[in-house]
């Protein structure tokens, strides 16, 4: 093979094939001058990006919320757990002080996923997260993320989050494993977790309908709709039903219900793009509303064998709900404030 140089091309000689430049890395500071009224507001408006790097479906809530005398730079909802999330951002070389401040925001607001990001990553911190990882309960995730920003020629910025330290979830699991003869319920979470993994995986890696990878052990699994404060979701329920799910809550019951009855309004129209009924749910008193579709007579203790049959049931469904809903949501939910807002000035 011919020795190539790039260098000693002309630009009337170079192969388009080897036309390559450098990628030159570049400070955040160039794109964003400061941490917490240029950067911060950008991660907030940019999740997506982030979860994607961590396998993880975020989804806003609030920037900048005090936790006594310091303020959280972003917290965030885990749509498939529930779990809250504490963001904590940092120029420069990460330093004890951020570290602290990121666990006195965790325990301010009851946080389960805590994400430390910052350009410079000491190794002391490294493995100050590693340990938080392999000794703290199955429920709280820790993750240090390296905040990268590149560059080729004169083309715009790419932003990289990598993750530096992260839950190892595979140990978790394997080590939950060992305690199956054991403990029932163990066994029965662990069943879960077996039944859920391959439908995350198909809707992340076949339809890119999510960024989960790890599925904690638990009955049910939820994912975002587009619209806050509204999942799509999928569970076991009552004592012989599997059912998806339209699940509402945005924080208060009067916008629930208005919600939920502005979506009924179309209930023909909807239906019309499932094989059955769907089942409209108004739950009471409580405060959340629901539209679901069920797979009847089955629970997880029935389910040996027909695994492939119910999760291609399940992920027809939960991508059909998300296709569906969605040219009825963000209509619904400003109806919903518009007649409230009415009524209250009334």
């Amino acid at each position: 093979m011919p020795n190539i140089s790039l260098k000693n091309q002309t630009a009337e000689t170079r192969d388009p094939a080897y036309d390559i430049a450098p990628i030159t890395s570049v400070q955040p500071t160039a794109i964003w001058k400061f941490e917490a009224q240029d950067f911060t507001p950008w991660l907030a408006a940019n999740l997506d990006l982030l979860g994607e790097a961590l396998g993880l479906d975020l989804e806003f809530e609030s920037k900048e919320v005090a936790v006594g005398d310091f303020y959280c730079d972003l917290i965030a909802t885990e749509i498939r757990t529930g779990r809250k999330v504490v963001i904590e951002n940092q120029y420069g070389s990460t330093d004890h002080k951020h570290l602290g401040q990121l666990l006195t925001y965790a325990g301010g607001r009851d946080a389960r996923v805590l994400i430390w990001i910052a350009p410079e990553i000491r190794d002391e911190h490294r493995q100050a997260v590693d340990f938080l990882n392999r000794n703290t309960t199955e429920d709280m995730d820790f993750f240090l993320v390296e905040l990268r920003v590149f560059r080729i020629e004169n083309s715009k910025n790419a932003v990289e989050f990598r993750p530096v330290s992260m839950p190892n979830a595979w140990s978790k699991h394997q080590s939950r494993r060992a305690v199956r003869n054991s403990d029932s319920l163990s066994y029965r979470s662990i069943a879960y977790q077996d039944f859920w993994q391959p439908l995350i995986d198909a809707l992340r890696d076949k339809y890119q309908f999510t960024n989960s990878r790890a599925k904690r052990a638990q009955s049910w699994v939820s994912f975002a709709s587009g619209v806050s404060g509204i999942r799509i979701g999928a569970a076991f329920a009552g004592k012989n039903r599997l059912q998806v799910e339209l699940y509402i809550d945005v924080g208060d019951q009067e916008t629930n219900k208005a919600i939920f009855e502005n979506l009924r309004r179309f209930c023909p129209e909807i239906e019309r793009n499932f094989d059955q009924p769907l089942v409209w749910e108004v739950l009471g008193n409580a405060r959340a509303s629901r539209i679901r579709i069920d797979f009847p007579n089955i629970t997880l203790d029935q389910i040996a064998g027909r695994e492939e049959e119910i999760r291609h049931w399940l992920i027809t469904n939960i991508i059909k709900f998300k296709d569906v809903f969605s040219k009825y949501l963000r209509n619904a939910v400003e109806t919903a404030h518009e007649e409230i807002e009415r009524k209250d000035a009334q």
